[in-house]
């Protein structure tokens, strides 16, 4: 009787040994099929313009995937995650279309992945309690002290603006400062008129006596925003690329029939009022594609209004070959 217990006993022992063995192998498996998938690091900023890669992260499109979407918050504006994607810090880039040009004319290693929203109004300019700034007589811009920041698509915007009424952009101050201290430079004096997308004109409409000098609106250019990527992470990446472009997509869908929970998703992530981000959301088309009438037209005047300004772009820009999703 002893002998078969013991008999017994060692045959559950093997048995508890080949099943945990077995179950090690499985969770190794897991790990080992996490490891192998695809990562691919997608960088933007944590303000207004970027509300799609919030409400994809937060709602899990980034998640659940064949791919590791690594979502990368990069402090400043779009001419910043420009310059990650310059440095091989990301994969992907989102950005406006002033830097979205000047990144394609620096490299040939980038291309157009989608675009994922556009707006005419995007670009708001909002000045200081007594300036001196005129809305009715425009040329009283001279002379002015106007803050922006350099190389961004506020910065194109304003210049085709001051060109379109006349305004002499050598009789102006231009003092470039980053989006992050815009509205206290404004608030202090320290300069007469800002120029930027939002959520900064919406802030600086808060201070006692700011006023609207103008927008974008109205100026043949609907501002797409950009989302760029290096032409060997396209290359090798595809199936990632791909994920999110889709995660976009969900994005643009969940806030198109979901604009007040959207607003407050975003709102909590940049730190400021859901009323603030409702109004600036709907400012903004969130659509994700590619075409001519909307892109390729927009990307050609921003680089002409580029050229006629004094930039470097090259005339042989072509935005339908350096796009993936063509028009």
């Amino acid at each position: 009787m002893k002998m078969k217990n013991k008999i017994l006993v060692a045959i559950v022992a093997i048995v508890l040994v080949v099943i945990l063995a077995g179950a090690g192998y499985y969770v190794l498996a897991d790990n080992n099929d996490d490891d192998s998938k695809e990562t691919i690091t997608v960088g933007y900023c944590n303000k207004v313009c970027y509300e799609s890669f919030m409400i994809a992260e937060e709602n899990g499109y980034f998640n659940g995937l064949d791919v590791n979407i690594e979502a990368k918050i990069i402090p400043g504006g779009g001419t910043d995650v420009s310059s990650a994607l310059l440095k091989g810090e990301v994969d992907l880039a989102a950005m406006g279309d002033t830097p979205a040009v000047q990144n394609l004319n620096t490299t040939d290693k980038t291309s157009i992945v989608c675009r994922y929203g556009y707006s005419e109004s995007m670009h708001v300019f909002v000045a200081r309690p007594n300036s001196g700034i005129d809305v009715d007589d425009l040329s009283t811009v001279e002379g002015k002290t106007i803050g922006v920041q350099q190389g961004s698509s506020t910065e194109g915007a304003l210049l085709d603006w001051m060109n379109v009424n006349h305004i002499d952009t050598n009789k102006v101050t231009w003092k470039y400062l980053k989006p992050n201290v815009q509205v206290e430079a404004l608030s202090k004096g320290d300069v007469d008129m800002i120029a930027s997308s939002q959520p900064n004109p919406q802030k600086a409409l808060h201070l006692e006596g700011t006023y609207v000098v103008g927008t974008s609106e109205g100026l043949g250019n609907y501002y797409p925003l950009i989302l760029l990527g290096s032409n060997s992470v396209i290359s090798e990446k595809a199936d990632a690329v791909n994920a999110v472009v889709d995660a976009l997509k969900k994005a643009s869908d969940f806030m198109k029939d979901n604009h007040e929970k959207a607003a407050e998703i975003a709102a909590n992530k940049i730190g400021w009022a859901v009323d603030d981000e409702l109004y600036c959301m709907q400012q903004i088309t969130w659509e994700v594609g590619f075409t001519q009438e909307i892109d390729v037209k927009s990307l050609e005047k921003t680089a002409q209004v580029l050229r006629d300004n004094g930039q470097d772009i090259s005339k042989d820009l072509n935005f339908v070959e350096r796009s993936i999703m063509k028009p």
